[in-house]
């Protein structure tokens, strides 16, 4: 399995607390995708190469670029059967899998691995009147519940079909949405539409600014679901968790 992140050269200071923390925790390969810019020992992601890149989208956020729905592997070579476990860079490994976790992390043909960003999760009709959309005429069947963007897990011929479906909807999306959150509105849209899509518990991956019911607290640095320790924190940069080691 290889763990995959991508980002953006502003991005890369910042992502330093990943990118030790995952040295410390990750047993396997981890490879940066640089976005825009080129870094040692990563695969360069040229901007103007990226098919959901558009330089007046999203309005509320300058220079947007994502790749996550997929569309990191149109620049980085693996086999098809290659099992792909992508996070977000503003995120921390606070922790090792088991070796019973790891298990849960072996897709099939076609299957995506995902997580819920609140509890309860909330259907994708309810996540575009949040975005404003302007309407959702090109999106029927809306009652699917919403899931993260920020950790998807996949084999690599399942994440460039849905790399493909992504770019093929963009425009429609676009259309109707200015918010940088409308791409996990569409990576959840076409997941379901498309693709196998497994909920798997929010101990792999959740932050503490996540909606509704979740039982967090804090073990120092950590940031615990239901009294244990989660692996991934998705911390938004928050200065809670970047500006001390003592996580790693």
């Amino acid at each position: 399995m290889i763990l995959t992140t991508q980002l953006t050269r502003d991005y890369y200071s910042k992502a330093q607390p990943l990118i030790q923390s995952v040295k410390r925790y990750w047993p396997g390969a981890f490879k940066i995708g640089a976005i825009g810019f080129h870094l040692h020992d990563a695969y360069h992601i040229p901007i103007d190469k990226v098919r959901t890149y558009r330089n007046n989208y999203p309005s509320n956020r300058p220079f947007f670029v994502t790749t996550q729905g997929g569309e990191f592997l149109d620049f980085m070579d693996v086999p098809d059967d290659e099992v792909i476990m992508c996070i977000d860079a503003d995120c921390v490994m606070q922790r090792a899998f088991t070796e019973e976790e790891i298990k849960e992390f072996t897709p099939e043909i076609g299957q995506i691995i995902v997580t819920y960003p609140r509890k309860p999760p909330q259907a994708l009709l309810e996540v575009s009147a949040n975005l404003k959309f302007k309407h959702t005429d090109k999106f029927p069947d809306l009652d699917n519940f919403e899931f993260c963007g920020a950790f998807l897990v996949a084999r690599a011929d399942t994440f460039r079909r849905l790399a493909d479906h992504v770019a093929d909807r963009f425009d429609d999306l676009v259309e109707v949405n200015s918010h940088h959150a409308g791409i996990q509105f569409l990576i959840s849209y076409v997941g379901y539409r498309y693709f196998d899509i497994k909920i798997v518990s929010n101990i792999y991956q959740v932050g503490d600014w996540y909606l509704e019911d979740y039982n967090f607290s804090h073990d120092g640095k950590k940031l615990l679901l239901d009294g244990e320790c989660v692996v991934f924190n998705h911390t938004k940069f928050h200065p809670r968790y970047n500006n001390s080691t003592s996580m790693f």
